[in-house]
């Protein structure tokens, strides 16, 4: 049977109009209520994401508070350093004494007596702190780092000596200050002076040691 509209022309559109309005409400709720659950469901991994970072700020924060109170050990061990780097400089500047000694005993020779030897480090080869300088030594002749004062048969033996003096590697500038014949006849009494070759490298300045105090204590 074919069904027959009734309603006039204006009422037919009005409902029309009615429901697609409705149709178009509900799509719009529907929207919403996706919308509302994406938000939700995000703010929910935000939210999540947010306790995790507040985890991670509240570790930081006690690794660094613990650190802190070790930054005294890492302060304490770069000053080891420094120290130990300085005392192997020192070490390896070191004027090596019986070294020289041991080759001035093969380089003197068997007419001359040495009776007296007096050595100093010159200030300019010696470690200082704060620029200090040491004092001269005893019995030493002013501007030399090494006196050496006794008797040989003749000046020959005198000048032989200064020779091989000259050859040591350790030594500059040898000099004779005096070669005179002794009163009683016989012997020579002689006095030569000679200085340190300086170092390639000068030493190092040694800083004063420093305290290092903790929150447990003196270290």
């Amino acid at each position: 049977m074919k069904r027959i509209n009734l309603l006039p022309s204006g009422e037919r559109e009005k409902a029309s109009r009615e429901q697609g309005l409705a149709y178009a409400l509900l799509g719009l709720v529907v929207l919403i209520v996706a919308l509302g659950a994406v938000y939700l469901m995000f703010n929910r991994q935000v939210a999540t994401k947010q306790d995790q970072v507040n985890d991670l700020q509240a570790q930081i924060q006690q690794v660094n508070a613990q650190v802190a109170e070790l930054s005294w050990a890492a302060v304490l061990q770069s000053q080891r350093t420094a120290m130990m780097s300085t005392a192997t400089e020192i070490y390896n500047s070191r004027v090596d004494w019986s070294s020289i000694l041991e080759e001035l005993s093969l380089v003197i020779p068997d007419q001359v007596v040495l009776t007296d030897l007096t050595a100093q480090v010159p200030a300019a080869m010696l470690p200082s702190v704060g620029g200090g300088t040491s004092g001269a030594s005893t019995g030493a002749v002013a501007g030399a780092d090494l006196t050496l004062v006794g008797r040989a048969d003749s000046h020959v033996s005198v000048a032989s000596f200064m020779t091989r003096l000259g050859l040591m590697p350790q030594l500059t500038n040898v000099q004779l200050v005096s070669s005179t014949q002794n009163e009683s006849g016989g012997f020579i009494d002689y006095q030569i002076t000679a200085n340190l070759r300086p170092f390639a490298q000068q030493p190092p300045v040694a800083q004063p040691a420093t305290t290092m105090t903790s929150a447990g204590g003196a270290q």
